[in-house]
């Protein structure tokens, strides 16, 4: 977080962040918390590279996919979202869970998706084939 020269003020979270990732290489910082936003800083200096809105409640968690610069989101409006931070823009959202999905890991290069939920429910994404496995 840094004083913004430009509009005169802090270009933060408004509330509490509540998940924070690191990317590929260390170039991407991101957080996320109540505001509902997606800030991706540079890991080195700190500024503020971009702004990802689409969620529409806080963001609970975030995670990379291993060795790349695509980041996946989860959050209280019960969506998973995927990002490409080579492109700074959005790619797709996962739907499946009923409450909020509080916290979300990637295996390794792969791309699967773990996803915990409010709904007492784990989904298990295959993100490349559009599936999902749901334990109860």
């Amino acid at each position: 977080m840094k004083y913004d020269k430009k509009t005169g003020g802090r270009n933060c979270h408004k509330g509490h962040i509540l998940a924070l990732a690191i990317s590929a290489q260390d170039r991407f910082l991101v957080s996320g918390g109540q505001d509902a936003v997606i800030r991706v800083w540079n890991f080195v200096s700190l500024d503020l590279v971009k702004e990802l809105t689409g969620h529409k409640n806080a963001i609970t968690g975030l995670t990379f996919r291993l060795g790349t610069q695509q980041l996946f989101s989860c959050s209280r409006d019960r969506s998973v979202k995927a990002w490409d931070l080579d492109q700074m823009g959005y790619v797709d959202t996962m739907f499946g869970h009923v409450d909020a999905v509080m916290g979300i890991d990637i295996l390794g290069r792969e791309r699967v998706l773990t996803c915990g939920a409010q709904d007492r429910s784990v989904r298990i994404w295959k993100v490349a084939e559009e599936s999902q496995l749901v334990f109860n």
